[in-house]
């Protein structure tokens, strides 16, 4: 931990230290702006939906394939009581699940299911680039999606603290 050298912060209101400027507001709504409308962005959500994801497209909506939305909420449930992700990984893999390409389950691929935000209704996007295993990287845009949510916010929130907690 880094003393901190100065605290004046002159974008930061004293009374109410949470509130964004005008011009903060500006940048978000830019980048939402752009996220949203990025061709590069909506072509990577529709092959992911078109070759494999726990949805498909049906008339045009996302709607959920339940045999994969029940693995990913088993290895959430599974996680949050205290399983490992190669535990889990190799208890999917005796189930004979596979991934989307035909490939074993590892535990990179456990844990690239719980920090994915897809599965509580959301997509991420890092116009940067790829994220690799950085998931949520500064650079990284979180919004609500096209499609419902399979798992509810306070088992994502308690995967998520878990998470941390193994860092």
């Amino acid at each position: 931990v880094w003393p901190m050298n100065d605290t004046d912060f002159p974008t930061i209101d004293p009374e109410n230290p949470t509130q964004l400027t005008q011009g903060e507001l500006d940048v978000i709504e830019s980048l939402v702006a752009s996220f949203q409308q990025s061709e590069r962005l909506q072509r990577q959500i529709r092959f992911i939906y078109a070759k494999g994801s726990i949805y498909k497209v049906e008339n045009g909506k996302y709607i959920v394939v339940s045999e994969e939305a029940e693995i990913i909420r088993k290895v959430f449930n599974d996680y949050v009581n205290g399983k490992g992700l190669l535990t889990i990984a190799k208890a999917l893999n005796a189930m004979g699940v596979r991934t989307h390409r035909g490939n074993k389950i590892e535990n990179r691929t456990v844990e690239y299911w719980l920090n994915n935000p897809l599965y509580i209704g959301k997509t991420r996007w890092n116009p940067d680039g790829k994220l690799s295993r950085n998931y949520m990287a500064e650079t990284a845009i979180i919004t609500d999606g096209p499609h419902e949510p399979i798992i509810n916010i306070e088992t994502w929130d308690k995967a998520q603290e878990k998470m941390q907690e193994q860092k």
